[in-house]
């Protein structure tokens, strides 16, 4: 390995002027997380019900089967099933009401905070992203049930509440938060299409659905690549009290092989929140990470709106630096994550959202003409495939219909769900698809993907 510690060491001055030019951030304020007041902070609240879940017993078990129930009362073709269901889902539900109070109120805040210590760098933990998904499932439960007793303000209330708490696990600048996000999300829209089956009869209910999917939740990935950005800043300054650098990159690979006592946790009291590291290899390593964010930074701004392409440039750049066989690269090396597969996250979000508020609008138009539309532009669903910029895909089967967007391969599958293909092919087949009635996102093995055409 090229022993070039010193020479990058020297550059270390002028890669922080660069990094500052262009707008990375040098210090935890930098990084733009809001000071929420307390009056307007869910973070206690959110916190209370974490602390409420971890103190029930067998929490998952009794989650998993409230999903169940809630799934079989979208489902239900019978009367007597559906009832069913709904008595089992509602008795679940009875188990949870100090739960679900909390996380009403926490809905109720404009904004969140949770004091989070940013110069903790990896040490920094995020302990409430499990439970917010949790708390989002069961708004999800509840909001279904709701939906199912003609309940429909508290259901739309619900969903309201789903998309608040979905807003908030995105709010921290970093990647783990993006992709929580995401999920989260992703139960939202689920839970929409279950309703929409519900009230395909009612276009007043459905208009309601529309309004309630114009909360879309928009991720940043920009904002979140700060927080990457600062998190090797962080360990830069403080890679003595990791024990130096080689005892830190020894620990971040026994770490990866499940060796949670593989590196020293950082004492908040001690950790260093400023200024440039005082050893060579330290100074090497903060220089070669500046220079490679600061070298991608004004494409990355320039592309914001573009979360794929912006993945995808994140990626050549890990490529270069894994490349490179100087000593001054190894902390970088180790650092990034794979980013195409989260800008392409972002965009297969905002694909299935909107084919989500296709379908709705799409099934209004049902309820109102008797008839499905013969295209997407005659329910005035005009939305745009965020992978291809053409309209999405829409074709109607027997009764229902399917809307899709093309996926991240950007070839049309003609509607064949990822979820729907069995086998080896599962991952590289398939389009981005909301199906009306709808479908479980279980895998079908008697069914065969279509051979695929180009666009």
């Amino acid at each position: 390995m090229l022993t070039d510690i010193p020479d990058a060491a020297r550059q270390l001055p002028d890669a922080v002027a660069e990094a500052k030019k262009v707008g990375l951030p040098f210090v935890a304020k930098d990084l733009g997380v809001p000071s929420v007041p307390d009056s307007e902070n869910a973070a206690p609240a959110l916190n209370k019900f974490r602390r409420l879940t971890e103190e029930i017993r067998k929490s998952a078990q009794i989650q998993g089967d409230l999903d169940k129930a809630a799934a079989l009362v979208a489902s239900a073709t019978m009367p007597s099933e559906r009832a069913d269901a709904i008595k089992a889902a509602t008795e679940l539900l009875g188990q949870s009401e100090e739960r679900l109070a909390t996380l009403e109120a926490a809905a109720s805040k404009p904004q969140v905070d949770f004091r989070r210590d940013w110069d903790l760098g990896p040490d920094l933990l995020f302990p409430e992203f499990a439970s917010m998904k949790a708390g989002i499932k069961l708004l999800s439960a509840r909001a279904i049930v709701r939906a199912a007793t003609d309940d429909a303000l508290g259901a739309v209330q619900d969903l309201g509440r789903i998309s608040a708490i979905t807003r908030f696990s995105g709010q921290d600048p970093t990647i783990i938060s993006l992709l929580v996000q995401i999920a989260c999300e992703a139960i939202r829209n689920r839970t929409i299409e279950r309703i929409t089956g519900l009230w395909s009869d009612s276009p007043s209910r459905l208009a309601a659905l529309q309004q309630a999917l114009k909360q879309e939740q928009k991720p940043d990935f920009l904002y979140a690549m700060r927080g990457e950005v600062y998190m090797g800043i962080a360990v830069c300054r403080n890679l003595d009290k990791y024990g130096g650098a080689d005892r830190f990159l020894k620990g971040v690979s026994s770490a990866s092989m499940g060796n949670e006592e593989a590196l020293p946790k950082l004492d908040a009291k001690t950790v260093r929140r400023d200024g440039l590291p005082e050893d060579e290899t330290s100074r090497a390593f903060m220089a070669r990470h500046l220079q490679a964010w600061a070298g991608v930074w004004p494409d990355l701004t320039a592309n914001r709106a573009d979360p794929a392409k912006m993945g995808k440039r994140l990626d050549e750049m890990a490529r270069k630096i894994e490349a490179n066989k100087g000593a001054s690269y190894r902390l970088s090396a180790v650092l990034y994550p794979v980013f195409t597969q989260a800008g392409l996250a972002v965009s297969r979000m905002k694909a299935v959202h909107d084919a989500t508020a296709s379908m709705v609008d799409v099934v209004r138009f049902q309820a109102q003409n008797g008839r499905l539309p013969k295209t997407l532009a005659e329910a005035g669903a005009v939305r745009n495939d965020p992978f291809t910029g053409k309209p999405l895909g829409y074709k109607v089967e027997g009764t229902g219909f399917r809307i899709w967007s093309v996926g991240a391969d950007g070839i049309d599958h003609h509607g064949v769900a990822r979820w729907e293909v069995n086998g080896s092919e599962a991952g590289s087949v398939f389009d981005e698809v909301v199906a009306f009635p709808f479908k479980e996102r279980t895998a079908v093995p008697r069914l065969q993907p279509v051979r695929p055409t180009s666009p």
